[in-house]
């Protein structure tokens, strides 16, 4: 499939420093602010949509949402898969947690959440399929870069549409991304 590897922006903005102070890497966000409008904030920044993206994403029905809160439904739909994946067809229940590497860890209880001693090193996840390391991969480049909207938004939603249609082909019960959009 074909991807968009880099989000293309105005003169003058397609650069980390364009963007971001050199030292601190802070949002200038007064910049932001000249061009798109209720932009007073860091957080207000992750609510822009561009023109070209008028396509619900994520199947959830807000098409004025900002590619951030369409980029979190994919997240969030993709972790259903990858849990579904990893139950059903690799045969070992699979949590996540963001802080505690290496991220994915063995659902000792099942319940779809990482509970009690469940994240530790020595209860990760084993059970890998290139199929689902894929996805588990593209899961965490979604999620460790904060900015993935800004950044590479097309390119992240198009990563996670295509790793729950991956999923998908393998699941009795696949994620329903019949109102959900690649771009």
């Amino acid at each position: 499939k074909a991807y968009d590897y880099k989000n293309d922006h105005v003169e003058g903005f397609n650069s980390c420093v364009g963007c971001h102070n050199s030292h601190t890497l802070e949002l200038k966000v007064e910049q932001c602010a000249a061009c798109h409008a209720n932009v007073a904030s860091a957080e207000d920044a992750r609510r822009i949509r561009m023109a070209g993206s008028l396509k619900d994403f994520d199947g959830d029905g807000d098409v004025n949402e900002g590619i951030a809160a369409e980029i979190e439904g994919l997240q969030g739909m993709l972790l259903q898969a990858i849990q579904a994946y990893a139950a059903e067809v690799a045969g070992s229940p699979i949590v996540y947690d963001v802080a505690v590497y290496p991220y994915f860890f063995i659902d000792t209880n099942a319940n779809g959440q990482v509970d009690g001693e469940e994240a530790a090193f020595p209860n990760a996840y084993k059970s890998w399929t290139g199929r689902l390391e894929r996805a588990a991969y593209n899961y965490q480049v979604s999620v460790k870069d904060p900015g993935s909207y800004a950044h590479g938004g097309k390119y992240i939603i198009q990563l996670l549409y295509d790793s729950i249609e991956d999923l998908n082909s393998t699941l009795s019960s696949p994620v329903d991304l019949s109102k959900a959009n690649r771009i």
